[in-house]
């Protein structure tokens, strides 16, 4: 699971390999590969802050980045 601050904005369902994306101001610029690593394309000057990965399993913090766009 990916989130935006605290808000969910994507999610890939491991059983059946789909993808989720929950946040209009992200479409069509997200993008998850097979791992559940997340690309964010066309980056806009709302996009900074925090973006977190958790697993959906274990519910437990993965990875933390912090977004800077100039």
């Amino acid at each position: 699971m990916w989130t935006f601050g605290h808000i969910l904005i994507a999610k890939i369902n491991r059983k059946d390999n789909k993808r989720e994306f929950y946040d209009e101001r992200f479409r069509n610029r997200l993008k998850l590969d097979q791992i559940g690593s997340l690309t964010l394309t066309n980056t806009r000057i709302t996009d900074p802050g925090f973006y977190k990965v958790t697993s959906s399993r274990t519910e437990m913090p993965l990875n933390t980045f912090n977004l800077t766009v100039y």
